[in-house]
């Protein structure tokens, strides 16, 4: 994937930088404050996902995910950057016969709910799609400062795009 995401640097933009060794939130901290006195436009981070990091003291791990995420959201504060948080659910939605995300589903979610200023929820149905082209539901399950509510996209399965 990594191959394949450099490759379309040039279209994308001339500023995407991947720091797959990096698992330790303070790591990560570390590196985006320097990646921010290089280039001050520096505005968004993703990090894909939540459940690859650690952090160095782990004594349960909702305490644990509380430390992440605490941190994470100084860290955006602090350099007015937003960060995009993937992480995983739970298994309740498949236990339910609407399958579509709730904040419940969050794995941990307490302290990921709370830092949070955004969730947005992914939902395809693959019972009744096409295969090469499905419905993608984004669903805004918490905004901060903004509505709630749910947009429709098309998803390539082949290509893994978004439309």
């Amino acid at each position: 994937q990594k191959r394949r995401i450099l490759s379309y640097q040039g279209n994308i933009s001339k500023n995407i930088f991947i720091a797959d060794r990096l698992r330790e939130v303070e790591q990560i901290a570390a590196h985006v404050r320097m990646l921010k006195k290089r280039n001050s436009n520096l505005s968004v981070i993703c990090i894909d996902h939540l459940g690859l990091l650690r952090v160095r003291r782990m004594d349960n791990l909702a305490f644990a995910v509380g430390e992440m995420t605490r941190c994470l959201k100084e860290l955006a504060t602090d350099l007015m950057l937003d960060i995009i948080l993937m992480c995983q659910l739970n298994r309740e939605s498949e236990k339910r016969d609407n399958k579509r995300p709730t904040l419940s589903d969050l794995r941990d979610s307490g302290r990921i709910e709370e830092d949070s200023d955004v969730v947005i929820g992914l939902y395809r149905d693959i019972e009744g799609a096409k295969q090469d082209k499905q419905k993608l539901e984004l669903i805004a399950l918490k905004n901060r400062h903004g509505a709630l509510g749910t947009t429709y996209c098309q998803f390539n399965l082949a290509y893994g795009t978004v439309i």
